[in-house]
């Protein structure tokens, strides 16, 4: 007499009956009813534990079948609801396709119920198709054997982001089973059992929703995890939220300073600085200027002339050259630059300067200390106080976005026209404009101008 099934339907009715036979032999416990009028057995509510899981398991699933298929999209988690195994007949209706899920070491399954749209993308993705190419002809709504074991296979990646999700709560794997269009091919979850069941949905280069159903029996021995609030970090930041927040701070503005040399100096020689007077400073024509961002030093680079303006050409980062102090390796106070007599030069002298660490000097201590009250001006010594001075090449205004750009190469244009009077600085304030020299073989500047006192004090 004729089978009553189709070949596919029979086909997956004896597939089913070879796997409850191998369940059957397995040593794993049997699945425990859940009795809802039981508090103590009661799912607990909320799960931001299992919650913070489901956000791992999206972002991993959608990498996984991204780098098989090439096929970009992201994953959202969505509720997690609780339903009774016979209430799920409804959810697995045509055209849903269901994927039986085997969960390790234990006799239980589970469920992955997909939208129709989400199964044929899958599966176009899987077969190599072109986006938006369907998998299956107009009006066929069954795979062939081929199509589930290419959906299967798809599928099954889901299986180590489920284990790697879970992995903080309790030890869970599941394997993919087989596929099934057929509902009543797919009711594994004891109807006396209630059934966890999360939803996803897709959007990207492939759309559609999906549900995983797993009965509570499997995670009922990590209650108390279920309900433990994650750390902070667990749950990483939807794409779109990162994406916009790059965005945002790539346009924030920073200032970006380039320095052509500094020295240590004593508030007595600063205070008998005039116009004329040359500053030995630090750096040569063969040492790379400093690139301070916001104050650090975030790149090197050599002067150079853009489009009539000061302008540097990067040369490198500045941890791959300087130290943690964001002194360049080989100058400074302590790489050999600094040698007495090269400090201040006034009108064809060469005194000889106390050295001085800048680790050793805060850039508003030293003017800041002569407003102080606690005594009378007149008895203050400040004359061996150690302040730096500052030659700046030039400055600019650039984004972040802009600056995380710059590479070897890059040249950055600066508010100073060639030829123009340099700002020297000390300790960071403006005392007075000077034209760049070389002072044997280092660069040094000629005061042209030097700030009052009464200005100086006033912090101009």
């Amino acid at each position: 007499m004729p089978s009553p099934l189709e070949p596919e339907e029979l086909g997956s009715l004896m597939a089913a009956i070879g796997e409850a036979g191998q369940a059957a032999r397995n040593l794993g416990p049997e699945p425990v009813p859940v009795d809802l009028t039981n508090p103590e057995r009661n799912i607990p509510e909320p799960m931001p534990a299992l919650e913070a899981a489901h956000e791992r398991l999206g972002a991993q699933f959608a990498r996984a079948v991204a780098g098989r298929t090439r096929r970009h999209f992201a994953i959202y988690p969505g509720r997690i609801v609780r339903a009774r195994g016979d209430e799920l007949r409804d959810l697995m209706a045509p055209p849903a396709v269901i994927a039986v899920l085997d969960v390790l070491h234990s006799r239980a399954q589970g469920l992955l119920i997909l939208e129709r749209n989400l199964a044929e993308g899958l599966l176009s993705a899987g077969l190599g198709l072109a986006a938006g190419a369907e998998a299956l002809e107009p009006g066929d709504d069954q795979f062939t054997h081929l199509e589930r074991l290419v959906l299967r296979r798809i599928l099954s990646l889901i299986e180590r982001p489920v284990f790697d999700a879970y992995r903080d709560i309790t030890k869970l794997g599941i394997k993919v089973a087989r596929i099934e269009s057929d509902p009543r091919l797919a009711e594994v979850i004891d109807p006396r059992d209630v059934a966890l069941m999360a939803s996803f949905t897709a959007r990207g280069e492939l759309e559609g929703s999906f549900k995983l159903a797993l009965p509570f029996s499997v995670l009922e021995r990590a209650r108390q995890e279920l309900v433990r609030l994650p750390p902070r970090d667990i749950v990483p930041p939807p794409p779109t939220l990162l994406t916009r927040m790059r965005s945002a701070v790539e346009h924030v503005k920073v200032q970006v300073d380039v320095d052509l040399g500094r020295r240590p100096s004593t508030m007595a020689r600063v205070a008998g600085l005039r116009a004329g007077d040359i500053v030995a400073l630090d750096a040569d024509e063969n040492t790379p200027l400093a690139v301070r961002v916001n104050g650090l030093t975030k790149l090197w680079g050599f002067p150079t002339v853009s489009d009539g303006s000061l302008a540097v050409e990067v040369t490198a980062l500045a941890d791959k050259l300087g130290d943690p102090d964001g002194i360049p390796l080989g100058y400074g106070p302590d790489g050999g630059a600094d040698q007495p007599g090269a400090d201040l030069e006034k009108q064809g002298t060469s005194p000889a300067l106390p050295e001085a660490s800048m680790a050793d000097t805060n850039p508003d201590e030293s003017l800041a200390m002569a407003a102080m009250p606690t005594a009378p001006l007149a008895k203050l010594d400040l004359d061996d106080v150690q302040v730096h001075i500052t030659v700046r090449l030039g400055r600019t205004t650039l984004t972040i976005g802009e600056v995380m750009q710059m590479q070897t190469g890059s040249v950055i244009k600066l508010d100073k026209a060639a030829g123009e009077s340099l700002d020297v600085l000390v300790n960071g304030r403006l005392i007075g404009k000077g034209e760049a020299v070389v002072v044997g073989d280092r660069f040094g500047v000629r005061l042209t101008s030097v700030l009052e006192k009464d200005d100086l004090a006033g912090g101009q």
